[in-house]
This record gives C-alpha cells, structure tokens and sequence, in this order.
C-alpha cells in the first residue's frame, strides 16, 4: 500500500494563507521583532512612518535607547523633529535589512519596505524630492512614499533617478476617506506628467 504524504504543518492560519494561496503579506510596523514574526509567517514587506515608529518606541525603547542619546550627542543643533526623522530613517534601514533576503530571492518583486516622506513638506516640492532621494539611497529594497497635492503635484517628475517611488495621491472634496488602491503608473499622469514609477499608491480623501 501506498503511504500517504504527510500534511504540512504551518506556523499559523496566516503562514497557511501566505503558502497556499497569492496572497502577499505586508507588515505595517517596522519593529524587528513583530516584522521577524511577520516574516515567518511569510510576510514580503513592511512600511513605515513617524506614527509606526512611536509605537515601536513604546514596546522597544530599551532597544533605541542608547541610539537616540547618540543621535542628540551628535546633532547638537537638531530639531526634536530632526531627530524623530533620523530615528525613522535608522528604524526603516534595521527593517529593510531583514527583508533583503527575500528581495534578493525574488530578484526585487518582494522584499521592500516602504517609507513615508514627511507629509509637511507638501508646499516644497524641492524638499520631498530631496527626502526622496535620501531615503532611496538607505537601502537598495526601499520604497519611497511621496504625498502629492496640487503645491507638490510637480516632485514625482523630478524623481527621474528614483526608481522605487510609490505616490500617495490625495484629493480633498467632501469627509471621506476611500481605501488605497495600487494602480500601475502608465495608467495615471499628474499635471500631465507621466510617473516615473512602477506601482502607484493612491489614497482618495473628501472632506467638506
């Protein structure tokens, strides 16, 4: 008699989903023991922003701790909020890091984490596309975020040299906010400018 295969055990119901069907996982937090976690369960990317990265600092300060206080050592002239964006770029790089394996297993289909520029530059399009800029130059996995609004509407074309830029596009009309969809960027052009990305992001916002 023919034996039977034995059945796969995964780690989780989520691992199950992430091996068995298309499904890709992304982890919205850029703590390296919640993205160690997500990975195993068969994330293949993670973001990150200001917000996610004050939640990690609540479970993980003993972890960052020491880096701040270097950070403030040498910046002496820094901004609180110059600090806060060196902690994101330092927490974004330890995460890209963890998902470079598997960028470098799916030759960059996967394995990017995606970071966020600062949303109060939207009046500078010459300092979003500096931030842009820098943050690509982290890591060879990342994405780079830009907030596009009618003041910053020209930065997208300026970002010719920046390969991995993932748009949020906001528009403003009645309150409500509607869910991201990824579009490919052929298929959207912003004051007539065609995007120099592969994948766009786009958030509709409506407020009164």
């Amino acid at each position: 008699m023919k034996a039977m295969p034995e059945a796969r055990v995964y780690k989780s119901r989520l691992n199950q989903i992430t091996q068995t069907t298309p499904t890709c996982l992304w982890g919205d937090s850029a703590s390296i023991e919640e993205l160690t976690c997500s990975i195993e369960d068969g994330a293949v990317g993670a973001t990150c922003n200001p917000l996610i990265v004050m939640e990690v600092l609540k479970k993980e300060m003993h972890l960052w701790e020491d880096r701040i206080r270097e950070l403030i050592r040498e910046g002496a002239m820094a901004t609180e909020e110059q600090i806060g964006w060196e902690v994101v770029e330092d927490m974004s790089s330890k995460a890209a890091s963890l998902l470079k394996p598997i960028f470098d297993r799916t030759r960059g289909k996967n394995g990017r984490l995606s970071i966020q520029t600062d949303p109060h530059l939207y009046r500078d399009s010459i300092a979003i596309v500096e931030q842009a800029v820098r943050f690509n130059q982290l890591a060879p996995n990342m994405i780079v975020k830009i907030l596009v609004t009618p003041p910053s509407r020209h930065a997208p074309g300026a970002c010719n040299d920046v390969p991995r830029v993932r748009l949020r596009v906001c528009q403003s009309s009645h309150g409500t906010s509607y869910p991201r969809v990824m579009v490919p960027s052929h298929v959207l052009t912003l004051a007539g400018i065609s995007l120099p990305v592969n994948q766009v992001e786009v958030t509709f916002l409506v407020s009164v």
